[in-house]
């Protein structure tokens, strides 16, 4: 049995691979956005497929992409989850507007809110970034909170919608390979 281990393939590397934190919105507003975003594709003839219900998401940090996970960034990730989770106190998001960024190739068509709203988003994005070192001199990165429909090569200019609004009661860790997601951890919020 040895020797035939020296011979076997080694294990697949899965190149698109990312880790990052989220917060999710409910089932229900997650599916009526599905519908939404179909509604986005017939009115603006966009070709780009709806992302699924369970996928959508509004991304908080992601950390670099890897071809293999070191699962002491996981490990990492997760302590600095549990502790921003105790600071945080469930809240309202809040998005009024959709539109495409100004990506090249396959641009993503998003949920946005407006420029200074979604003031608690902000502050879990902050206290993350703060825990997780990522704050220079009292400097956030930049952070534009948003929810991704689709993807698409055209462009979908800014509109105004009715508000899509849901209650963030927690924060997740995920693991992204090709697409397929693994909860690796989630923390109700505390605070």
């Amino acid at each position: 049995m040895f020797q035939d281990s020296l011979f076997a393939e080694p294990a697949p590397v899965v190149k698109d691979q990312t880790l990052f934190f989220a917060v999710l919105p409910d089932m229900e507003k997650a599916e009526e956005m599905r519908q939404f975003a179909q509604q986005l594709c017939d009115l603006h003839e966009l070709l780009g497929d709806p992302i699924l219900p369970k996928k959508l998401h509004v991304t908080l940090h992601a950390f670099k992409e890897f071809a293999r996970l070191e699962e002491s960034l996981v490990g990492a990730g997760k302590m600095a989850g549990a502790k921003v989770a105790r600071l945080i106190k469930p809240f309202e998001v809040t998005f009024d507007r959709v539109k495409s960024f100004p990506t090249p190739g396959r641009r993503p068509c998003v949920l946005v809110g407006d420029e200074g709203g979604n003031a608690p988003l902000r502050e879990l994005h902050r206290q993350l970034m703060t825990v997780l070192g990522k704050v220079k001199k009292g400097v956030v990165p930049g952070y534009t909170p948003h929810l991704t429909l689709l993807y698409d090569e055209k462009m979908v200019e800014e509109e105004q919608l009715s508000p899509v609004t849901w209650m963030v009661r927690e924060l997740v860790l995920i693991h992204s390979m090709n697409g397929i997601y693994d909860l690796r951890g989630r923390w109700p919020l505390q605070g």
